[in-house]
């Protein structure tokens, strides 16, 4: 990934859309930009670093190319749980063209787009003049099927997920791994059926379908019908990644990001058409008006702002610092470092990173959700790979950053804080003596590696994988139509079977007194944390394999160190390994809001590096 592309801000009212802008400076302007168009929810996170390397393709062959969040998605402001989403995604869009044109100069925009963000770029070309060409991967030519899709996939994931309370519901909105549809969003996108569009979107289209389709994909055949030059490639498995809902398993088809930049390269013959004369505003930073309910009672909530920054050697490091407004006072405060969530963005799972971050800016407390090598817009630290969350690599990157808050920023010390991988990591950043004032752990699934790549995350975490594999009726449906090999599918459960059955003798083994030799000592660690005056809280969803886990290898520790301040071990009922239930995720937000301002605003807490015994 490059480090050149431009971060900023825009909208035709204020900026208030994020972008990044990959364009060679100091080129006179090139004819034609390309918009790239992301998917939503999950798949759009999927193909987050994958859709940043088809822009540096582009740009590196002369072609200026912006990637973009929608209103109330990603890094721009707004709520994907307000009203008139369908529109406000739609008018995001055109402020995007509008953008490229001004900034880049360009007089022609293609665009690309991903299900979802196929279908709005269809859209946008449909209704508004200008459009040179659009390259539509797995389109999603009909709004029902598509909200139906979403639902079984919510199906799917309540029937693993542990029971949860009775009043733990959304009010009629859709829970799609995290995210939420309201029931006037929903309807919105019911309505949408791009075969029956009746004006010519783009005079060439490139149509990649979804593996399901073939060369039988509808919005090919009425873009035929419409006039336009398409050209339908069907590229077998580039839309298994769109089965998967953890970034880490599979990655978007290389081969499909490769054939889109390809086509676009060739692309050269754009048409002369009217264009648009919007203009809109642009800024390097965003003014957010948060006034959020993280309990039962208002907060005093302030404005704040947020801007994007770069860390480290060569800068490599990217991440988006929200801040209390200056007339706040000085940012001498406690800061907290949000890292990343497996391979999810800086966004975190269901965007909780952006929603974690305005609110407790909006409170008073600095925030960095951070992009760790090889995720998001960073780059990749010599020596190792992208999408590595638990790399070892990983703790030097926690402690450039906590560096930069602290002596560049001016922030009085940080507080590291993670989901899944990002827990590990904080874990292993304040083991290793990163000057951390406390860390945060959200659902950690072990606390070592090495315990994870053999796949022994404990008895509860294997053998949930294992009745999830089996249950799976997507991938069956997938191995019986050829699409998926059984062969790998067996192996892959066969591992899941070994893993289990190793864990449950793990954990025979250390009841009876004994255990597997050359294993790290979790009790020893965490009273080594405790002693260096690092606060530790860690928090469960009910009947996470983590929380089995740590009572299995800490309890000791837990009895001993739960009766001082530095250490408290927090379960939470309802919820799954994202906290993607509404109620549970009110619950997580409320439960470490209260603990942040009780240790780090409202109290003093321990210095990091003393001894807690002391004075």
């Amino acid at each position: 990934m490059s480090l050149a592309a431009r971060a900023v801000w825009f909208g035709r009212d204020r900026p208030e859309y994020f972008g990044m802008l990959h364009q060679v400076e100091g080129r006179p302007p090139a004819e034609r930009g390309v918009v790239i168009c992301a998917s939503l929810g999950a798949e759009g996170l999927v193909a987050y670093r994958s859709f940043g390397h088809l822009a540096e393709r582009l740009r590196e062959a002369g072609t200026p190319a912006l990637r973009f969040d929608y209103a109330g998605t990603g890094d721009s402001d707004g709520d994907f749980r307000q009203p008139q989403m369908l529109r406000r995604w739609l008018d995001s869009l055109s402020d995007a063209v509008a953008f490229l044109r001004q900034e880049a100069g360009v007089s022609h925009v293609s665009l690309v787009g991903l299900r979802f963000g196929a279908t709005l770029a269809t859209l946008h070309a449909a209704e508004r003049s200008g459009i040179a060409s659009l390259a539509l991967w797995a389109p999603v030519a009909k709004g029902r099927p598509f909200i139906r899709e979403l639902q079984a996939r919510a199906s799917i994931a309540r029937t693993w997920r542990p029971p949860q309370p009775p009043e733990d519901d959304a009010f009629g909105h859709l829970q799609a791994v995290g995210f939420e549809f309201t029931p006037e969003t929903q309807e919105d996108i019911k309505g949408i059926d791009l075969t029956q569009l009746g004006s010519r979107p783009a005079e060439r289209a490139l149509v990649i379908p979804h593996d399901d389709l073939g060369e039988t994909d509808p919005l090919a055949s009425r873009l035929v019908a419409l006039g336009t030059m398409v050209d339908c490639v069907p590229i077998h498995g580039s839309s298994h990644f769109l089965l998967e809902q953890d970034v880490l398993k599979v990655m978007p088809s290389a081969e499909a990001i490769d054939r889109i930049a390809t086509w676009l390269e060739a692309d050269t013959s754009w048409p002369s058409v009217p264009t648009e004369s919007l203009r809109v505003a642009v800024s390097d930073h965003l003014a957010v008006q948060h006034a959020s309910r993280w309990s039962r009672e208002e907060v005093d909530a302030h404005p704040l702002t947020e801007r994007a920054v770069r860390m480290g050697i060569d800068e490599r490091l990217f991440g988006i610092l929200s801040e209390p407004v200056a007339e706040r006072g000085g940012h001498d405060g406690y800061a907290v470092l949000l890292l990343n969530s497996g391979g999810i963005p800086r966004v975190g799972p269901g965007r909780l990173y952006t929603d974690l971050a305005r609110l407790w800016a909006s409170l008073g407390i600095r925030v960095l959700r951070l992009d760790l090598g090889g995720i998001g817009d960073s780059g990749v630290a010599p020596g190792f790979r992208e999408h590595s969350p638990y790399s070892s690599g990983v703790v030097a990157e926690v402690a450039t950053a906590a560096e930069w808050l602290t002596v560049e920023q001016g922030s009085r010390g940080a507080v590291a804080m993670g989901m899944c991988s990002g827990a590990y990591q904080a874990f292993q950043a304040a083991l290793a003596g990163v000057p951390l004032a406390g860390c945060v752990l959200i659902n950690p699934i072990v606390f070592h590696w090495d315990e994870y790549a053999r796949g022994d995350g404990g008895t509860a975490s294997t053998a949930r994988l294992l009745r999830f594999s089996l249950s799976r009726i997507d991938r069956w449906a997938m191995v019986f139509r050829g699409k998926v090999p059984l062969r790998a599918h067996l192996r892959h459960v066969g591992r899941l079977l070994w893993a289990s059955g190793r864990a449950r003798l793990k954990g025979a083994l250390r009841g009876r007194g004994r255990g597997i030799s050359g294993e790290p000592d979790l009790a020893r660690e965490l009273r080594s944390i405790n002693d260096r005056g690092v606060d530790c809280f860690i928090v469960f969803a009910a009947q996470e394999a983590g929380m089995r886990y740590l009572r299995t290898h800490a309890g000791a520790a837990l009895r001993s160190l739960g009766a001082t301040a530095g250490l408290r071990v927090l379960e939470l009922p309802g919820g799954d390994h994202i906290f993607s239930p509404p109620a549970a995720r009110a619950r997580l937000v409320e439960a470490v809001t209260r603990y942040l301002l009780g240790r780090f605003a409202d109290a003093e807490p321990r210095v990091a590096g003393a001894d807690p015994r002391s004075g």
